[in-house]
């Protein structure tokens, strides 16, 4: 993390050459830089150059596949953040870790009509408008939040969570 830059008695550097006449007990000081590291990031172009000892700096972020939540760059498994005290002691490519989104189903029931069914939607996504479902002597108006049709589903709303619509 540190490199050495010599000695100095007093605020002033001592070398091999130096003389200094010591009158009275003076204590040397150890003279130290902290190196920087330049951290690169798998998949992307972006570098960030590091100093041993400060916090990270905002860290790039990567293409998110889709189906999946970026959770963080990672050196091996540490996980390397924002405002984390820096603690590498070399040049560190990062790589990022996802995992998978989770995935709900939007069931859609045709409340007497046909057909039922249902679609898998990845968190996020938007479900798809099925076919309108047929019922003998009514008139198809919707797809709705509730049973009673008050509250109509929203096609642009992106999923969250298990849903049932209802015709």
């Amino acid at each position: 993390g540190y490199t050495f830059n010599g000695w100095t008695i007093d605020g002033i550097p001592v070398s091999e050459t130096t003389v200094y006449n010591i009158a009275d007990n003076k204590t040397a000081v150890a003279e130290f830089t902290a190196n920087t590291y330049k951290l690169t990031f798998e998949g992307i172009t972006d570098e960030i150059e590091v100093t041993y000892g400060d916090t990270y700096p905002t860290l790039p972020t990567p293409t998110i596949p889709h189906g999946q939540n970026f959770v963080g760059w990672f050196d091996g498994s540490t996980e390397i953040k924002a405002g984390n005290k820096v603690e590498i002691t070399k040049d560190t490519k990062l790589v990022p870790v996802f995992t998978d989104k989770n995935v709900y189903t939007v069931t859609f029931n045709a409340n007497g009509g046909t057909p039922n069914s249902t679609q898998s939607v990845i968190e996020g996504d938007k479900a798809v408008k099925p076919t309108d479902p047929t019922r003998e002597g009514h008139k198809f108006e919707g797809w709705f939040k509730d049973a009673a049709g008050t509250q109509m589903f929203d096609f642009n709303t992106g999923i969250t969570g298990d849903i049932e619509l209802y015709a």
